[in-house]
């Protein structure tokens, strides 16, 4: 997983200017204010919704930690106004309860109008503005955001703390986590996420958490090619808190890492030939070429390294191609950092 890229002043002031559009745009607290004045409100339900309109900014603009402190402020009270609307109720009838009290929740965080009003003008802008290019969750897959008069595209919006279980959370920024579909939809669904037990993409990164590595001792070449390894996550040797790693694991479980990047041993298998290729001598010769008028190719010799392997392996660029954090990985497990 990779953290979103945007430094934190950045994404705060993303945050607010998300806040200032909801309530210019979505009215969201002159919504929250109507249903408090409703006078046919049950005690148990305006005390709910009192404490939404209480706790609105912070609902919508607080990072991930503090979200998580407010949905324990605020999950008793979610609990009790489910219970209570469902009460005695069973079966599809309980069902269609609970419905239509979350739809009451998602009249103020209207997360359907979010992504479709102005043809989905607000959500294409959300994901435009992170410019994040690859899906944070598994690094596999491009999720850039497009819009052209004959077609569009952009990544999904991932519900880091489900919608269906946190209605209040359907708008929140730090809650929207642009990914691709795959990650989002087809492997995490509605597996429930905690702050406390998962890697949360604005907060946290798996990249000082677990490496990709491979089991070199199986690595073998038969007429030029690499047969029988096998791809895997360890803990980095750089990370001593247990509690970061326990959470990185959870994720590549949800998102299936170890699976999905065994099927990329392709890539892996040209890694291996261009560490064998690329040894310092070809490195410093590529790094000392020259051009026709005098000046050098390349600036660095991480760029070096970075030509060789057609990957990104600095830190600051894993966000912008897919298998980065991969490439990396396994090309210093071979040892192509000692030529940086």
């Amino acid at each position: 997983m990779i953290k979103v890229s945007k430094s934190p002043f950045e994404i705060k002031k993303m945050a607010t200017s998300h806040f200032e559009l909801l309530e210019n745009t979505f009215n969201i607290s002159k919504i929250v204010e109507d249903i408090t004045n409703d006078n046919r409100l049950a005690p148990y339900e305006r005390k709910f919704f009192s404490e939404l309109k209480l706790n609105l900014k912070k609902i919508i603009v607080s990072p991930p930690e503090e979200l998580a402190k407010i949905q324990k402020k605020i999950e008793p009270l979610y609990q009790a106004y489910i219970s209570k609307k469902s009460n005695g109720l069973k079966g599809n009838h309980k069902k269609t309860a609970i419905k239509k009290a979350n739809n009451k929740i998602f009249t103020v965080f209207d997360y359907k109008s979010f992504i479709s009003k102005s043809d989905a003008l607000y959500a294409y802008n959300f994901t435009e503005n992170l410019d994040i290019s690859v899906c944070v969750y598994c690094n596999r897959q491009y999720t850039f955001t497009l819009r052209e008069l004959d077609g569009k595209c952009r990544p999904t919006l991932d519900h880091f703390f489900d919608k269906g279980r946190h209605p209040y959370f359907a708008l929140s920024f730090y809650n929207l986590i642009p990914s691709c579909y795959t990650c989002n939809s087809s492997l995490k669904n509605q597996t429930k996420f905690t702050f406390n037990h998962y890697l949360h993409p604005f907060s946290e990164s798996m990249f000082e958490v677990l490496d990709f590595s491979l089991d070199i001792s199986n690595i073998d070449f038969v007429d030029g090619g690499v047969k029988d390894f096998e791809i895997f996550l360890k803990p980095s040797m750089t990370c001593v808190n247990q509690n970061l790693i326990s959470k990185a694991e959870a994720n590549a479980k949800v998102f299936k890492l170890k699976e999905l990047y065994n099927r990329h041993k392709d890539h892996a298998a040209e890694i291996i030939q261009k560490s064998y290729y690329y040894d310092r001598d070809r490195i410093d010769e590529l790094y000392d070429f020259k051009t026709a008028t005098g000046t050098r190719l390349f600036e660095s010799r991480m760029e070096v390294v970075e030509f060789a392997l057609g990957n990104y392996i600095s830190e600051k660029k894993l966000g912008k191609r897919t298998l980065a954090k991969f490439t990396r990985d396994i090309a210093f497990d071979l040892g192509l950092e000692k030529v940086l």
